[in-house]
């Protein structure tokens, strides 16, 4: 069984011959395809880099049986190939599946077609720049486990400047930039998924909006359904009992594997408990704890 993509062949893909006619490989080369780790040299974001499937097969890390139900999976891929689609983006459906290839297959073909539908491709930071500009997301470097992290900020919303669709498309976008800052950060070595702060302290009434109900849920089957395995954790700050309210609702649509990885933070301070340390923390963040 080869690596699908990989240029690198392991010693699992190579034959009995191969293996007797090589030199003898020093004790810390790879010893089976789940042994692929990062990169020696760190990386910087290349939209001609970060999607190429050769490095990305050498950067992951799978079991011998996730790299077996892969191998299954592409068989079930129409050819020509979908350019998005490379063997982490399949490995993040199987692990979303509990690796059921049928099912998988099912989620990949549903994601092709979303992508088309969206007009994704079309997506740009120019179309978002109002909701960019109003500082109500920005990015705030890492966690402990590696993660980028999204901090968002609803008490920069302004219900009379934003639509449901730009709501969406926004968020969405941040999707994208997220997934390809996890697979920088992957190649290097550190976590493939994203973590969100969710700070709702300093909200008011004039933040409130009655349209972000149909938002969130559009967001939340959005990230759940085409965004597999790419959050890693949630932390919730300053909630109320208009969240609480919110979160009631809400609750059912989430899938157990995304409850569990909401982290409620009762104490500012505690958020300390997931980052290096405070100066850290507070780099782009007005908020004081």
């Amino acid at each position: 069984m080869s690596c699908h993509h990989c240029s690198m062949r392991c010693c699992c893909c190579k034959s009995k011959e191969e293996e007797e006619d090589s030199p003898p490989r020093p004790v810390d080369d790879f010893d089976t395809c789940s042994d692929h780790s990062a990169l020696d040299e760190p990386l910087e974001y290349d939209p001609e880099l970060d999607r190429d499937p050769t490095i990305i097969t050498q950067a992951l890390q799978a079991s011998p049986q996730e790299w077996q139900a892969l191998e299954q999976l592409w068989d079930l891929i129409p050819e020509p190939h979908d350019p998005k689609t490379d063997d982490a983006v399949l490995l993040r459906f199987l692990r979303a599946r509990d690796l059921k290839v049928k099912k998988a297959h099912a989620m990949w073909t549903k994601w092709v077609h979303w992508r088309a539908e969206f007009h994704l491709d079309q997506l740009t930071e120019h179309e978002v720049s109002p909701e960019l500009e109003s500082g109500k997301a920005r990015w705030l470097g890492q966690d402990l486990e590696g993660r980028p992290c999204i901090l968002i900020l609803p008490k920069f919303h302004d219900p009379d400047r934003s639509e449901p669709q730009s709501m969406v498309r926004f968020g969405v976008w941040l999707l994208e930039e997220g997934a390809r800052k996890c697979d920088v950060t992957g190649l290097n070595g550190g976590s493939n998924q994203l973590c969100v702060i969710y700070d709702r302290r300093g909200m008011s009434m004039r933040n409130m909006d009655r349209k972000l109900f149909s938002v969130v849920l559009d967001l939340v089957d959005i990230a759940q359904d085409y965004y597999a395995e790419r959050l890693g954790q949630v932390y919730v700050l300053g909630a109320n009992w208009f969240y609480f309210t919110m979160w009631r609702i809400v609750r059912p649509f989430l899938s157990q594997r995304t409850k569990d990885k909401i982290i409620m933070i009762d104490e500012p301070r505690e958020m300390l408990k997931f980052f290096e340390s405070p100066d850290h923390l507070y780099q782009g963040w007005d908020e004081p704890f």
